[in-house]
């Protein structure tokens, strides 16, 4: 068993399809479109991917209370919060080091509000 996807309520599909793909480096999978709501897929290397969905019907905000965060897991700390910072999305905590588990992780905010942990595993 494992993992497929999480899905994520959106506003701007192409401000989230952006930060994901085009700021962190996850791969376009899938866009279907079920009962008016459009949909897209992205994933990292290993399969576990995201769903956008996007509903032009619903125009209440993106409320990500009760996620915590979604985590991605990159090469390069350093160059991805680089990337982040010249897009313009704010850095929320880190960089953190952990000596114990062997990675540096730091936590910035995606186009929606959504709290997004970028993993650099050593």
């Amino acid at each position: 068993m494992h993992v497929d996807h999480i899905a994520l309520r959106v506003t701007d599909l192409d401000a989230e399809r952006a930060f994901y793909e085009e700021t962190l480096g996850l791969e376009y999978d899938d866009e279907f479109e079920i009962g008016g709501v459009r949909n897209v897929m992205v994933s990292g290397e290993d399969g576990m991917g995201y769903q956008f969905q996007y509903d032009p019907d619903d125009e209440s905000p993106v409320e990500p209370s009760g996620i915590d965060h979604v985590a991605v897991v990159v090469d390069d700390l350093d160059a991805a919060l680089d990337a982040v910072e010249a897009d313009g999305h704010p850095l929320l905590r880190g960089p953190i080091e952990s000596d114990d588990l062997s990675l540096r992780v730091a936590f910035v905010e995606d186009p929606e509000g959504y709290a997004v942990e970028l993993v650099e595993r050593r």
